[in-house]
């Protein structure tokens, strides 16, 4: 799936496995748990794949700027959910 990139056919691909392991799980709890493990890993995957092909391509002065703003957004993002709580 990774080889050819996110297509329209391997996303239908694993959507339907999704769907076949949570008709195989003995309960609905365990088929969204299985479900939402793989999707959580797959997007795990997708990110480190996106980091290394940026960080061929990005000098590495630029990469660190984007990291650290992509921090602090995050990191007020999240003050101004608990703030406004």
């Amino acid at each position: 799936m990774f080889a050819d990139g996110v297509s329209a056919n391997s996303t239908t691909s694993a959507v339907c496995n999704l769907c076949a392991l949570n008709s195989i799980a003995n309960s609905p709890f365990e088929g969204m748990w299985l479900g939402g493990t793989l999707a959580m890993t797959t997007k795990g995957a997708l990110a480190m794949l996106l980091g290394v092909k940026l960080r061929d391509r990005l000098p590495q002065r630029t990469l660190r700027t984007l990291a650290s703003a992509s921090c602090c957004v995050l990191g007020v993002l999240a003050l101004g959910g608990i703030i406004a709580r």
